[in-house]
């Protein structure tokens, strides 16, 4: 009676094994092969010269190249400081927000179809933080996105992994990875789009911005610490 479940368990563990194997070997490929220096910020010439002989082209093949890139560990915010590069502040935030929305939903699916249901019925239940930051991104999906994407320091493709093994629904996925990631995709886009003029106005823009965006986290985080210990306490 017990062999279909043990089965489905073991396959549930070999899943996860893969995804965590998977993971680590693409951070290791973008950190320690020559892929770095493609992804280096002298780069961003070369790669701007090569999308404008693409023509009308370049904007797609932008995306599907960036939301490839992402979905396998390259960094996002590269490629919206590229599409400031290569087009502009505005159309460069839209089409590097659209690029991070496609590649993070592919990461996500993948753990969701590695991890989830391993992590649900074996890890989860063994470590107790673990288990409560799950069921919070579960109970507050869009709202714990945000916050943890908006954190000045973080890895969108960590983030992503973690999205995939928790509870949140998909639509709260993706609106929390849209609203979580598009203020510093704007930032870094009006950053690259520097490369085209008004150097300092846009530099300094950027960096205000960035210390803006910072303080908010700093205070958004705070408040919603504050409710949880009073919430927690109440339960």
């Amino acid at each position: 009676m017990n062999e279909p479940s043990q089965g489905k368990t073991g396959t549930g563990r070999w899943r996860f094994v893969c995804l965590i194997v998977g993971a680590v070997s693409l951070l290791a490929l973008w950190a320690f092969t020559p892929l770095r220096d493609v992804f280096a910020f002298s780069s961003l010439d070369r790669l701007r010269a090569r999308l404008a002989e693409l023509g009308n082209a370049a904007p797609l093949v932008f995306v599907l190249l960036s939301a490839a890139a992402i979905a396998c560990g390259a960094p996002r915010l590269w490629f919206a400081a590229l599409g400031g590069v290569c087009f502009g502040w505005v159309s460069g935030s839209l089409l590097s927000t659209a690029a991070t929305l496609l590649g993070s939903t592919v990461t996500f699916f993948v753990a969701r179809a590695l991890g989830r249901t391993h992590v649900a019925a074996r890890i989860g239940p063994r470590f107790a933080r673990l288990e409560q930051a799950l069921t919070l991104i579960g109970e507050n999906g869009v709202a714990a996105n945000v916050l943890l994407r908006a954190a000045p320091v973080g890895n969108c493709f960590a983030v992503n992994l973690f999205m995939g093994v928790s509870p949140i629904p998909v639509r709260a996925f993706a609106l929390g990875t849209l609203l979580g990631t598009l203020p510093e995709t704007v930032i870094y886009s009006l950053l690259g789009s520097s490369a085209s003029g008004q150097v300092a106005l846009r530099l300094g823009a950027s960096a205000a911005l960035l210390v803006l965006l910072f303080l908010a986290h700093v205070f958004v985080t705070k408040r919603w610490n504050q409710r949880a210990r009073r919430k927690s306490i109440a339960s």
